[in-house]
């Protein structure tokens, strides 16, 4: 059991030209018998982080590092005190602050993100360490493989544009931890849109035949 959380989202990835490779290297430098789960949007990890300390599968407190196009410490104004108010944006927030000791967000962005002092000064103000760590090819990784507890991989539909390579990414990581279910497409859905996804057990023809995935 180690005190580091990955906290992957799938929009990470839109700016590589090889999106399967690069996630695939994220993957396999994550020990196989860490606590992984699936999320189709990203606040919905909350109930999942917060089960997981209590079931003691991760120390406290911990190291986060959030793999992630966003911060999701947004609109520091309108903080959620509610469950109601909770989102994709300002989950961050609601993530238990004795839980955890330091927040590293690991970036693809180029572009300077004008809320990152904002988030960064809230987070320091609760006695937490706050770190950006730009990567655009995370050929060494920021966390240390031996001391990941829990990983978790979110779709985030509504921001990310993988297309084709989405679902072999995402029974790469089902086989690669031996997740029995997985994020799917609902028949017939848009796979830009949240409500078009569920988590569902995986078909037993597919586990240990990731490179027949050919779904988008």
């Amino acid at each position: 059991m180690g005190n580091e959380w990955v906290d992957i989202d799938l929009d990470y990835f839109n700016g590589f030209r090889a999106p399967m490779s690069a996630f695939e290297r994220v993957i396999l430098s994550l020990p196989q018998q860490a606590p992984a789960f699936f999320c189709i949007d990203h606040h919905h990890v909350l109930p999942i982080v917060k089960k997981a300390i209590q079931d003691k599968l991760i120390d406290t407190p911990m190291s986060i590092f959030r793999v992630d196009d966003h911060h999701d410490y947004y609109h520091v104004k309108y903080f959620p005190r509610k469950n109601k108010d909770i989102n994709c944006g300002n989950f961050g927030f609601r993530v238990p602050l004795k839980s955890y000791r330091k927040f590293v967000w690991v970036t693809n962005k180029r572009d300077r993100d004008v809320y990152w002092s904002v988030a960064k000064n809230w987070i320091e103000k609760k006695g937490k360490i706050a770190e950006i760590c730009k990567s655009a090819c995370l050929k060494s990784v920021p966390w240390n493989p031996s001391n990941v507890g829990l990983v978790t991989i979110t779709v985030s539909p509504d921001f990310q544009c993988l297309e084709y390579n989405l679902s072999a990414m995402l029974e790469l990581a089902a086989e690669y931890f031996s997740i029995p279910r997985r994020p799917y497409v609902r028949d017939k859905g848009e796979i830009s849109y949240s409500e078009d996804w569920e988590i569902r057990p995986r078909p037993v023809c597919l586990k240990g035949n990731v490179s027949s995935m050919t779904e988008r």
